[in-house]
């Protein structure tokens, strides 16, 4: 889902899709993790730690 989009930056959160045969609660959508992308270096980064801080993509 993007979240957020400059000329020179998005952000975007991932979560999961519930339904089907997934057996989640399919009126729910926990988030995983948030990316942040600069559209001019393409670096990345995400919060997917234990820390939930804004790092590198390794």
């Amino acid at each position: 889902m993007l979240e957020e989009a400059t000329k020179t930056a998005a952000t975007v959160t991932v979560r999961e899709k519930h339904g089907g045969k997934c057996g989640g609660a399919p009126e729910t959508t926990p988030r995983r993790f948030t990316m942040e992308i600069d559209l001019e270096t393409g670096a990345t980064q995400w919060d997917n730690n234990e820390e939930m801080e804004m790092k590198p993509v390794a």
